[in-house]
């Protein structure tokens, strides 16, 4: 889908390719929240990152989101599109994701430590870093959840 290497996400239209496609902000009555679309792997992605066991997005509005079949819909609050990228990038394999102001690069550890040297003006503290935790350490994680140590529970 993408190079692992390195990717930016910079408005809700790229997030189509991992399955959540925007289609307009007119149906919140209070112009909060924007209606997607979601393909079979932006459900499986919100799902995760709200933590939802069941199903309950509500129907599609569109056939497709890209190339894909659109199976359900979904009103998500604007301000939470950095939050999501991240997690997209982080679910779909880049090891670190990096928040600047309305973008979000997903790339290696390895791209992100020659970034940093390279533009320490760029790359500094005030720019929001992710990157998983499981990664350095033993802890397990399934789907951007950590296994709890004692009760092997994840959800």
């Amino acid at each position: 889908m993408h190079d692992k290497d390195f990717t930016t996400i910079n408005s809700w239209r790229d997030l189509i390719p991992f399955g959540i496609n925007s289609l307009t902000m007119e149906s919140c009555a209070y112009n909060m929240r924007m209606l997607c679309d979601l393909s079979e792997e932006g459900v499986l992605l919100l799902q995760n990152y709200f933590g939802f066991t069941e199903n309950c997005f509500a129907k599609n509005w569109n056939r497709k989101v890209g190339d894909k079949k659109s199976v359900a819909s979904i009103m998500l609050s604007t301000n939470s599109f950095s939050d999501i990228a991240c997690f997209a990038l982080l679910q779909n394999g880049y090891e670190v994701a990096v928040k600047y102001k309305d973008t979000v690069d997903g790339m290696s550890r390895r791209t992100y430590k020659t970034l940093r040297e390279e533009h320490p003006t760029i790359f500094h503290k005030s720019n929001i870093l992710f990157a998983p935790t499981t990664q350095d350490s033993y802890s397990p994680s399934i789907n951007g959840r950590n296994v709890h140590a004692y009760s092997g529970r994840s959800k």
